[in-house]
């Protein structure tokens, strides 16, 4: 990643209150496996994984690379970074950053996990507010990625309005 790109934060938000949809995000508080999850299932959402190989964690990435949506929706993105354990990484815990590598125009990503989630806030629920009158099309969102504080990559967000 070449030195002093531009990245920027992500503002918090709040989630709007409406009719829930397939990809809201929930709050589970079970006894040992609470969080936050989308409404239906990780398939149904779309959720693939990555690996960010710019990293000596090679952390693994589990988010949504592809979302469809009409124009006038809000759709959601969690993104888990976690260690990649499976490859013999032991070392210290990770803490990660997640920032945006390009701005939108039309399209605006805010963080919502402490609206959601403050007790134990981390990064990773992004509310994606697809306004009305956006033209249909593909639009990038650029997610940039810090471990520890160095930059590990970047990955992709692709969202299709559709008419």
């Amino acid at each position: 990643m070449p030195q002093g790109e531009a990245t920027y934060e992500i503002p918090r938000g709040t989630r709007p209150l409406r009719e829930p949809t397939y990809d809201d995000l929930i709050l589970y508080q079970g006894p040992e496996n609470g969080g936050v999850y989308y409404n239906t299932d990780t398939k149904t959402a779309g959720v693939v994984e990555s690996l960010l190989l710019d990293c000596i964690s090679s952390p693994a990435v589990y988010y949504r690379y592809f979302i469809e949506t009409k124009a006038g929706q809000v759709r959601y993105n969690i993104i888990a970074v976690l260690p990649d354990t499976h490859n013999g990484y032991s070392g210290p815990p990770i803490n990660v950053a997640i920032k945006l590598g390009n701005k939108l125009p039309d399209i605006r990503v805010l963080d919502v996990g402490g609206d959601i989630d403050p007790p134990n806030y981390r990064p990773g629920n992004y509310m994606i507010e697809i306004p009305p009158g956006v033209k249909p099309g593909y639009y990038d969102i650029d997610f940039v990625f810090e471990v520890n504080g160095s930059l590990c990559g970047h990955l992709p967000c692709v969202i299709h309005v559709i008419e």
